[in-house]
């Protein structure tokens, strides 16, 4: 199961016609992309941070329900990562772990452990303002 994130600007037509050139484009694909490295960055690092709650396994100390997942082997934090999106400007964060989906959402026997979708809203202000930035050069 891979799960994605889409960091993408409403109202991408009437914004093409606005910028009108590749100058006004690429300094919106800039910002975008600064901002899909930002919620990479964000989720890893949601991951790798210490003070799980959960239960311990061995050396292991696993997360509670609604907090991000621990990291045990890396391969959750290894796969996220940020590229070009399939849509007209825009930028896509994913994540290519077969069990991505299953930590994000929950199952019908665990519960939901997001790191994805708390690390797009906690940066969606701060892309706002880089892709701003990058209009403003």
């Amino acid at each position: 199961m891979k799960i994605d994130v889409k960091v993408d600007l409403k109202a991408i037509e009437e914004l093409e016609k606005k910028l009108g050139g590749t100058e006004g484009k690429a300094a919106v694909m800039r910002g975008l992309k600064a901002g899909a490295f930002l919620i990479q960055s964000t989720a890893q690092q949601s991951i790798l941070a210490g003070g799980k709650t959960g239960k311990q396994y061995g050396k292991h100390r696993a997360s509670a329900p609604g907090e991000a997942p621990a990291s045990d082997t890396g391969t959750l934090v290894r796969g996220i990562t940020a590229r070009v999106g399939s849509e007209p400007l825009s930028y896509e964060v994913h994540s290519v772990a077969d069990y991505a989906g299953f930590l994000e959402y929950g199952t019908s026997k665990m519960a939901a452990r997001p790191y994805m979708q708390p690390a797009a809203t906690k940066s969606a202000d701060k892309i706002v303002k880089l892709v701003a930035d990058e209009l403003m050069k």
